[in-house]
């Protein structure tokens, strides 16, 4: 059962769209020097975030990218190919600096915070915690979560959404963590009725083998809990686990703020699937960097009826796409105020 607190908060979710705020924004692109459409994504994104902020000058210049860290218990299935406790090792790298994340965190002045929810082993210094020292329970055996934890994180991540709103003007939302596509497949499963084959990702490097266990362990998990996942917040708990449910949080305080958020990969995405599932609206402040070569990517968008910005066929969750799209928003917000300054000052 959802707790009162939340419900309070996607009570405050609603449609983001002003009229009189698009006009404003398109009749300034229109009057720019330059052929109708000529910029193409760059000028959706800047009505985009125009829209989101409700203001006829939006600014990206505040960057923030949040990073949920979380495991899955589901890897007990056999489902990881690469190497034991990848996540955490990545964690640490990112860390240190030294992940191709950072690099682009660095260059494009944005600042990273990376949350706990729930890595396994010891806590890392330098993460906020919600939930510190525990995966999320095997999906093909128990729920992902109790009712209680669930409520815990989401109202987590509206917290965190709402204190962002604070301090950025737009923010990215990433994922590292091992299991979490798994689970975040299961969810899709669960929320739409494809089949754990579409909804499963397939990454370059996964050898079939891996894959045939990980669409198994979807339909063994969809199977088990279909009786919880009549409904969104049901499929939420049995299956999302405390990463997943933070970022859906997340995403519906940021819709509630007007705080544009661009949605890094696969596991994020699935955020976004559930942040709509219990508050329709909240996919209005969701902005979607990449879609990978991986088709259960592309069905994923397909359900949302959004296109993304890349398609430079990266890992489904790389972590780098939401970076780059923050950098291509402030460019795109730049460029339009800066010809609009030229073409006044020659009239």
């Amino acid at each position: 059962m959802i707790s009162n607190e939340v419900k309070a908060a996607l009570e405050t979710v609603h449609p983001l769209l002003d009229p009189h705020v698009a006009g404003a924004l398109t009749r300034r692109l229109d009057s720019l020097d330059k052929a109708p459409a000529a910029l193409g994504r760059i000028e959706d994104l800047y009505l985009h975030c125009g829209i989101v902020q409700g203001t006829e000058s939006p600014s990206a210049q505040r960057k923030g990218l949040y990073i949920f860290c979380g495991d899955h218990g589901v890897i007990e299935e056999g489902i990881s190919h690469g190497a034991v406790n990848s996540g955490r090792k990545r964690v640490q790298l990112v860390l240190r600096g030294g992940d191709p994340v950072s690099s682009l965190c660095r260059r494009y002045q944005i600042e990273p915070i990376l949350i706990d929810c729930g890595l396994a082993g010891a806590p890392l210094p330098g993460l906020e915690r919600i939930h510190a020292g525990a995966a999320a329970s095997n999906i093909t055996r128990l729920p992902a979560l109790m009712v209680e934890d669930t409520n815990a994180a989401l109202l987590a991540g509206l917290n965190m959404a709402w204190d962002a709103s604070k301090r950025f003007d737009c923010v990215g939302l990433a994922h590292i963590g091992d299991g979490a596509m798994t689970a975040a497949a299961a969810l899709l499963t669960a929320l739409t009725g494809h089949e754990a084959s579409e909804t499963c990702p397939r990454t370059e490097d996964q050898p079939e083998s891996a894959h045939h266990r990980m669409v198994a362990a979807v339909r063994t998990a969809v199977g088990r809990h279909s009786a919880d996942c009549v409904n969104p917040f049901g499929a939420l708990r049995c299956l999302g686990g405390w990463d997943i449910s933070a970022m859906t949080g997340f995403l519906i305080g940021a819709a509630g703020k007007r705080l544009p958020v661009a949605i890094d990969g696969f596991v994020s995405g699935v955020a976004a699937l559930a942040a709509r599932s219990l508050a329709a609206d909240s996919l209005d402040a969701a902005i979607f960097a990449h879609q990978s070569s991986s088709p259960a990517h592309e069905l994923l968008h397909d359900i949302l009826q959004v296109e993304a910005c890349y398609h430079l066929h990266m890992h489904p969750d790389s972590g780098c796409a939401a970076p780059m799209l923050l950098h291509l928003m402030e460019t795109a917000i730049h460029l339009v105020n800066e010809t609009a300054q030229a073409g006044s000052s020659d009239s």
